[in-house]
């Protein structure tokens, strides 16, 4: 069987419960790097690219004084789902299926709380394009970071491949297994995003 469970936050709105906010107390939370310059260097069409004027600016937060607020409830959400997360994992522990069930976590985006200008999850920048990707495998004696840029489009091929199950010549992404049973065996790996038409930020392993 396959199990999809999704999770909304932290998407906004970051509103979650007060216990999960006073995780987090705004005296204790630090701001992003922010150059205020940043896009003096940079052509035209990223400026294009990447002008949300409806988002909140990082000069906004800053002139309001609620840029550590932001931050705080963006770790608050985190936080939050974090939890939640545990507790699918040890319905999973405490069931018949523990020993042979992949557990795959990912996110589909990253996001910016300030770094470059602005709050939101629409740019090729490497802070809204970078997630988490975690693969846990049932008796897998294997464990460690890769550093290998992948995409999501790897994760149906990949499921496919562990489970055995037959190739879909279709599909774009490829089998993550060779990362998963060597975490170092990147060499060749690249990751493509692509925001709005022919705009593409291409990651690999030293690029």
């Amino acid at each position: 069987f396959f199990l999809a469970a999704g999770f909304l936050r932290p998407h906004v709105p970051w509103y979650v419960p007060q216990k999960w906010f006073d995780m987090h107390p705004v005296s204790g939370v630090e701001t992003p790097p922010y150059q205020k310059d940043d896009y003096l260097d940079l052509p035209a069409i990223a400026l294009k690219v990447h002008e949300l004027p409806q988002m909140p600016t990082t000069d906004w937060a800053i002139e309001t004084g609620n840029w550590k607020d932001m931050v705080q409830a963006y770790l608050a959400c985190v936080t939050f789902v974090d939890h939640y997360i545990g507790e699918i994992l040890n319905a999973l522990e405490n069931s018949k299926y523990k020993d042979n069930t992949i557990v795959i976590l990912w996110s589909d985006h990253g996001y910016r709380v300030g770094e470059k200008g602005i709050f939101a999850k629409h740019a090729l920048w490497q802070e809204a394009t970078n997630a988490p990707l975690i693969i846990s495998m049932p008796g897998s004696k294997t464990t460690g970071v890769c550093k290998a840029p992948v995409e999501m489009l790897d994760i149906y091929p990949t499921l496919a491949d562990l489970c055995g199950l037959p190739v879909n010549k279709t599909n774009e992404g490829k089998s993550l297994k060779p990362l998963i049973e060597n975490p170092e065996a990147g060499s060749g790996f690249y990751a493509i995003t692509t925001y709005g038409r022919n705009n593409h930020a291409v990651v690999s392993s030293g690029y």
